[in-house]
């Protein structure tokens, strides 16, 4: 597809994102994640600058973004805007070093950061999960700190993401228990002393079944299915916000 740029700006992180026309008539948001990578930089390009590009398959929103955009009639190497990058550690790949449950991040991180639900990140977690990637290629060895939390062994590493106070946000990663998985596992978020989405059954390490019996005797006759009571008690919900 062939566009032109109409304006550039910052969002909250204070990272540089764009907005094209394509000849479609529909306006598209990019960011430095949508160029066609080695091709082009957010600072070679300039508002009214024609540029081609591709579009991502429609979100769970029906949103699309463009994909390799760059300046018209550039070439898009071989291999261009691939998953696999090569990282500035010694831990390898980021989907083998750690599991990302991407939905429950965002809800986490949603708590952290005031105005997060207004983003695309909030909204896209094909998103979400290539800005983590992204940063986590980009880290040193010094940027993970291990410790253990009690009985639990933890990972923490920068999200890329910050505070509505401009602190950084790290992935909170637990040792995972699963053979065969990823080491780590991650569904909560770290700020500045505080752990974001953690459920109360994660707090009070309490037992299900217990709970369950718990609240069966207190009230006999609910009518509701207990699992969903048990769902909406561990996952985290989004705030309502006026769009």
């Amino acid at each position: 597809m062939i566009g032109k740029i109409l304006y550039f700006n910052e969002n909250y992180q204070g990272v540089k994102i764009g907005k094209a026309e394509g000849d479609d008539g529909s306006n598209y948001q990019f960011n430095e994640h949508n160029l066609a990578a080695g091709v082009v930089t957010m600072e070679e390009l300039s508002v009214n600058q024609e540029v081609e590009f591709e579009l991502s398959p429609p979100n769970n929103k029906g949103v699309r973004y463009p994909k390799n955009l760059r300046p018209k009639g550039a070439i898009v190497p071989a291999g261009s805007q691939d998953d696999s990058f090569k990282v500035s550690h010694s831990y390898g790949a980021f989907k083998d070093f750690v599991f990302v449950n991407t939905k429950k991040i965002t809800l986490a991180i949603e708590q952290a950061v005031s105005d997060f639900c207004s983003t695309e990140y909030a909204h896209d977690l094909t998103l979400t999960f290539k800005y983590l990637a992204t940063k986590y290629n980009s880290l040193s060895n010094e940027d993970f700190v291990f410790r253990a939390d009690g009985d639990d062994n933890i990972v923490m590493f920068p999200s890329g993401f910050k505070s509505t106070t401009g602190d950084d946000i790290f992935l909170y990663c637990e040792k995972n228990t699963f053979e065969g998985k990823s080491p780590w596992y991650c569904e909560c978020v770290f700020c500045n002393g505080e752990i974001f989405g953690r459920s109360v059954f994660d707090i009070l390490k309490a037992n299900w079944y217990d709970i369950e019996d718990g609240i069966e005797s207190l009230v006999p006759d609910i009518q509701v299915p207990m699992q969903e009571i048990i769902n909406s008690i561990v996952t985290p919900q989004r705030a309502t916000t006026s769009r």
